[in-house]
């Protein structure tokens, strides 16, 4: 699955990140008024994580607690922000059924029941 950069994401929300860094850096967290660098972001690990107001994730759940969207919006905003495509990441979710709770209460309580009448 095709995530976009977070460092794009958090620049384009006045965090200043340094791409060339392997591992965990701190910087000024852009989603509240920071005076010291209480969050982290990995470029390696494409995650980024504030301890101040708790935002934390990939680039779309970033996306997605900043502006209160859900996840097909935070793509079209990913989208706009990157300039690139992530529409292979919109699939139709897979066709199956489903047990209904009652159903699948009746076939717990039922097998409980059987294990009791052995005792």
């Amino acid at each position: 699955m095709e995530v976009p950069p977070i460092a794009a994401i958090i620049e384009h929300y006045g965090g200043r990140v340094r791409k060339d860094y392997r591992t965990w850096q701190k910087i000024k967290c852009p989603f509240h008024s920071d005076s010291h660098a209480s969050a982290g972001i990995s470029v390696a690990d494409n995650i980024f994580v504030c301890h101040g107001c708790g935002v934390k994730g990939n680039a779309f759940n970033v996306i997605k607690i900043h502006e209160g969207v859900k996840y097909g919006e935070a793509i079209k905003i990913a989208e706009s922000i990157t300039g690139e495509s992530y529409q292979s990441l919109r699939t139709t979710p897979a066709i199956g059924r489903r047990v209904s709770s009652t159903k699948r209460n009746k076939s717990s309580s039922s097998s409980s029941n059987s294990i009791r009448s052995r005792r």
